[in-house]
């Protein structure tokens, strides 16, 4: 690899966002309650709704509350905004669902569940689960399904189909932010879309897919939830928070952390991080910038019109050159960590040429699709969470998790970076899946491999089959199922 060109590529990168932000937003006063909630979200009616929106059997040996009586019994609330169906191979179904979480008109999430169905609308009564938490620039069909978002790869590619066919009930979320339209202009109403609000909307997506798993007759067991990238602190926070409360009202019963160090002591990482932090979300938040754009997108569009034209970007560089080296590059190189996208292929001068384990095609496709927007306060908050900057609300119980924790890094990722912050959760069932091809860590199966790489289903989708098999709860009978 050039390592010369790396440094100014990522700064470029950095160029580029920043000059599509030109909207200066003003911070909201606080004492203005126009974009407060004006609803209250229950994930018992969610659930309730989503089921009979569904046309899904309520059926069930476990001893419900009356509440779930009387909630089958009323009228839908409307939370449920949209509801569809699509058959992706054979018996492999996914649903998808728009659920309103607020009154603003951008405080909408994304559920989803994709699973195997014994009849068409009759999904399978699976007792092994699994929630995804996605991370930045990305939404839940564009990470657990990446098929449908390439026309050149089959539709069955990705982990959800995976895991269903093995008889796994796949759930997730597209937080509010990936809903937001590219057209919008004006990001007040994401300056607090920050740690807290992800998790309290995962939190009712969360509770909302176990108590329809319970009245659909798929046991109580609780979910095992998983947070990817960025989407770690989302979850972690979550779990955090359901150490202070009573059994019956906790929803997860295992977390995997996939690629991200929670915490870390690397110094190089350290410092790489806190440029990023004092170099761009602090000011850009500061000037009123809520949103920040996704480049995805933009270098998907130029490498499929004009590969081979000068990057606008970096003009030493063709548009293929330019985004393969910013996707395959590592963001620091130390002994424990070299953390990169995609896994390249060199030349004699270490210039990427293509991706030594995802398809060309996939690659491209997977960029276009990303989502337009992400809260800048976001980034803030997971990098100061990170690096332990500030006083975080969300951290303060780690050692207190005592549910099963698997940590899933490449050593193209996190990789060994992840460990201190697994030190300080509490569980006495922790375990680390840290796959690999035996490369140098810059050249390592990383980051994003782990949901688009052809050998990812050998090395990374199969243990976590066998973790999650291990893993799931059988519950059944009265109790536990008192969700509030």
């Amino acid at each position: 690899m050039r390592r010369f060109l790396v440094l100014p590529i990522m700064l470029l990168l950095f160029v580029f966002v920043s000059g599509c932000s030109d909207e200066r937003a003003v911070a909201p006063d606080p004492s203005d309650s126009s974009n407060a909630p004006g609803i209250t979200i229950d994930p018992d009616a969610v659930a309730m709704e989503l089921v009979s929106r569904a046309g899904w059997a309520v059926t069930t040996d476990e001893e419900l509350p009356a509440k779930f009586k009387d909630l089958q019994a009323a009228s839908p609330a409307g939370n449920i905004l949209t509801v569809e169906r699509q058959v992706i191979v054979d018996d492999i179904v996914h649903y998808s669902f728009q659920v309103r979480v607020g009154c603003g008109p951008y405080d909408v999430i994304g559920l989803h569940r994709v699973v195997k169905e014994k009849k068409p609308g009759t999904p399978i009564k699976a007792k092994e689960n699994f929630f995804f938490q996605h991370g930045c620039c990305k939404d839940f069909v564009g990470m657990m399904l990446p098929g449908l978002t390439s026309a050149e790869t089959p539709d069955d590619f990705g982990l959800a189909v995976y895991l269903a066919r093995n008889g796994v009930d796949v759930w997730g979320i597209d937080q509010a932010w990936t809903l937001v339209p590219k057209e919008e202009t004006n990001f007040d109403f994401m300056a607090d879309w920050g740690i807290a609000r992800q998790s309290d909307d995962l939190r009712t997506a969360v509770t909302a897919a176990r108590v329809a798993r319970i009245v659909t007759g798929c046991g109580s067991g609780k979910m095992i939830l998983a947070g990817y990238s960025n989407g770690g602190f989302s979850t972690v926070a979550l779990v955090n928070e359901e150490t202070q409360l009573p059994e019956n009202l906790r929803q997860v019963g295992g977390y995997v952390i996939v690629d991200m160090a929670l915490k870390t002591d690397n110094a190089a990482l350290r410092e790489f991080l806190l440029g990023y932090l004092d170099g761009w979300y602090i000011p850009q938040y500061a000037a009123g910038n809520y949103a920040e754009p996704n480049t995805f997108p933009v270098m998907a569009e130029l490498v499929r019109c004009c590969p081979d034209d000068p990057s606008p970007f970096y003009p030493d560089l063709t548009n293929l050159q330019y985004a393969l080296v910013a996707n395959t590059s590592p963001w620091v190189v130390t002994p424990e960590t070299a953390v990169h996208y995609w896994s390249p292929i060199l030349d004699e001068t270490g210039m990427p040429t293509g991706l030594r384990y995802t398809d060309h095609y996939l690659w491209l496709g997977f960029m276009a699709s990303g989502v337009p927007w992400e809260p800048m306060v976001w980034g803030l908050e997971w990098f100061s969470y990170l690096l332990d900057r500030g006083d975080s609300l969300f951290d303060d119980h780690l050692g207190e998790i005592q549910i099963p924790v698997l940590n899933l890094t490449p050593l193209g990722g996190f990789a060994y970076s992840t460990e201190y912050g697994m030190s300080m959760i509490g569980s006495p069932d922790k375990q680390t899946l840290m796959p690999g091809m035996g490369l140098p860590l810059a050249e390592e199966f990383a980051h994003i491999d782990l949901f688009t790489s052809t050998s990812a289903e050998q090395i990374v989708w199969q243990p976590l089959l066998g973790w999650i098999n291990a893993h799931t709860e059988h519950r059944h009978g009265k109790g536990d199922v008192t969700m509030k």
